[in-house]
């Protein structure tokens, strides 16, 4: 099995990415708790949403022990299951909010949710460019020759002097990311795979979602429980 050094490979802003992403979805669902898995989980010893939360969090775990070990391979595995997984609450989330939108009263509370939400999308997506892109981050560290890439970055596409020998980390594909759920099209970037495009289009639907939806619902709330209105 390959490995190569740890210190050149950049996982640790995805394994960050990830950690953000549960705390993240932590405070989400605990809000979400009570509108809509209390039913649920009504006369069960476990709480349904502990569980959850806790097999993310065990879910984490192997992804820290293959990047720590060097496995690039066996990490980009363990990090698409976990990142499947937590892709999985975030429509959980979406769709839960988009449920319980009568039952916010505070204004505040439910654009603090929605700005999550918005956040969480950000950095799921960004892992799932980072996984995906030309084959995977072990196949673009080893410049591999023939491998089609998804997505076409500016410093690969002109030839620019010093950038000849570049190629693109996580924090490209986060300011991909940011880029689709914020201006909703391709900025500087180009969509080349059918996959990268279905990737995208799934990142834009949901921030429409929740900017147009779950966003304007909150302000509409805080202008109507302003004072003199």
């Amino acid at each position: 099995m390959t490995s190569l050094p740890t210190r050149r490979f950049e996982g640790w802003q995805t394994l960050l990415a990830l950690v953000a992403v549960v705390a993240i979805d932590y405070v989400i669902g605990s809000n979400l708790t009570v509108e809509l898995r209390s039913e649920v989980a009504a006369g069960e010893e476990v709480d349904l949403f502990l569980v959850e939360m806790a097999l993310e969090a065990a879910l984490l775990s192997p992804p820290l022990v293959f990047w720590l070990l060097g496995r690039l391979r066996w990490f980009r595995l363990a990090t698409l299951v976990v990142t499947g997984v937590l892709t999985v609450s975030l429509f959980v989330n979406v769709f839960g909010l988009v449920l319980s939108l009568d039952n916010y009263s505070n204004g505040y509370e439910l654009l603090w949710d929605a700005g999550l939400l918005w956040i969480t999308n950000v950095l799921i997506f960004s892992v799932w460019y980072w996984l995906v892109d030309a084959g995977g981050p072990e196949v673009r560290l080893r410049g591999a020759l023939g491998q089609a890439s998804d997505f076409a970055f500016p410093q690969q596409t002109n030839q620019l002097p010093g950038w000849d020998r570049w190629r693109p980390g996580y924090l490209d594909y986060l300011f991909l990311a940011f880029s689709h759920s914020t201006a909703f099209s391709p900025t500087d970037t180009l969509i080349l795979s059918r996959k990268a495009k279905l990737l995208i289009m799934v990142q834009a639907s949901i921030s429409l979602i929740v900017i147009a939806m779950i966003a304007a619902r909150a302000i509409n709330i805080i202008q109507s429980t302003s004072p003199g209105r």
